[in-house]
């Protein structure tokens, strides 16, 4: 996805820019130097299109995936800017002296449990229902969150202009509801699935989401095996679909169409994800695509929306926030709703 300079592909080759593309590149920053799993340095482009940025001469971008090490960093002084901060502690994180923080809704984010369509139990419709039906999202986004996600039983956010309440609430939290849908499985006398979530966060820590989630279910004789991966693990198998269930945090452009495109039809990079497809999401996608007028797309988004909550492929939790904490002598930062952290604007006092 990256711009480079105009013929740069063709005289240093695709194997200088997939492993060490210095002095090459067009945007605020020029790759300095890479080491795996540990960090990537940027210096200023002298050259760049804007003129006066960036504020910074070199940019430092540090690996750290567990939560208390990001954090230390941040509050010693090591780091001046880091990502998805531990919910449970944002709120108090952010009036430390010396330390800034905000949260943003995202448009694109979802916070979702995957469901194998191909392998049993969710091979049944009602099944799936009865699952959608029993996720407390209050509870979730409000208690292991602490706001950070905002809830949606649906793939739009409930600040999209595409969101649909009829749609989110055909799959509001109701556990009679998720009784009555468990009886009319193939499941109803219970069952057992694997639930697959890494180990490490991204984006937002999953494990104690999935644990609730398990107690959530056992209420309906359903007993949750958890497994807990690492990263690249979770990956491969997800787009292999080599899985029974896995709750991920995931982002994609803030849009209405990317996301149910790439998993719920043939031939994307997600297909294999889910092992759902459906006509009826073609046909309404396809109407989509060809109108730019948001009243006309309006019910064509509530029949999609309504359609995919009545099928259940997913049980959707919510749409992440993009949230930041930065040491004030950072300026000019603003958190994406695209959950990119966008450092061409940003200057040190």
């Amino acid at each position: 996805m990256g711009i480079w300079p105009a013929g740069s592909r063709d005289q240093y080759g695709d194997d200088y820019f997939r492993l060490s593309p210095k002095g090459v590149g067009t945007g605020p920053g020029i790759f300095e130097e890479w080491k795996l799993d540990d960090f990537i340095s940027l210096v200023r482009n002298p050259n760049y299109w804007l003129k006066g940025k960036p504020g910074w001469e070199r940019l430092i971008v540090k690996v750290v995936p567990e939560d208390a090490t990001r954090v230390a960093y941040l509050l010693g002084g090591q780091a001046d800017l880091i990502g998805a901060p531990p919910p449970r502690d944002f709120s108090r994180l952010k009036t430390r002296p010396q330390i800034v923080g905000e949260t943003r809704p995202t448009l694109g984010g979802w916070s979702v449990l995957m469901l194998n369509n191909a392998r049993p139990p969710f091979d049944d419709i009602n099944f799936r229902r009865a699952l959608a039906h029993a996720v407390d999202r209050k509870a979730i986004t409000e208690k292991i969150y602490y706001g950070l996600v905002e809830a949606s039983a649906i793939p739009a956010p409930a600040s999209g202009w595409w969101f649909d309440a009829e749609a989110a609430k055909s799959r509001a939290y109701d556990l009679d509801k998720a009784r009555s849908y468990l009886k009319q499985s193939k499941y109803a006398n219970g069952t057992s699935f694997e639930l697959m979530t890494s180990s490490v966060p991204y984006l937002l820590d999953a494990k104690d989401c999935v644990v609730f989630l398990q107690s959530e279910f056992a209420k309906l004789g359903i007993e949750v095996k958890l497994r807990l991966m690492d990263s690249a693990v979770v990956q491969a198998a997800m787009a292999r679909g080599e899985y029974q269930a896995m709750f991920r945090n995931i982002m994609s452009p803030g849009e209405p169409t990317y996301m149910t495109m790439v998993n719920f039809t043939p031939n994307q990079f997600m297909s294999k994800v889910r092992n759902y497809a459906s006509p009826k999401v073609e046909e309404l996608l396809r109407i989509v695509f060809a109108e730019t007028d948001q009243e006309k797309l309006k019910p064509v988004y509530a029949e999609l929306l309504r359609f995919l909550a009545d099928e259940s492929p997913y049980v959707w939790i919510g749409f992440l926030n993009a949230t930041n904490l930065w040491r004030n002598r950072v300026k000019g930062f603003k958190p994406s709703r695209g959950l990119t952290i966008n450092i061409r604007d940003v200057s040190l006092a």
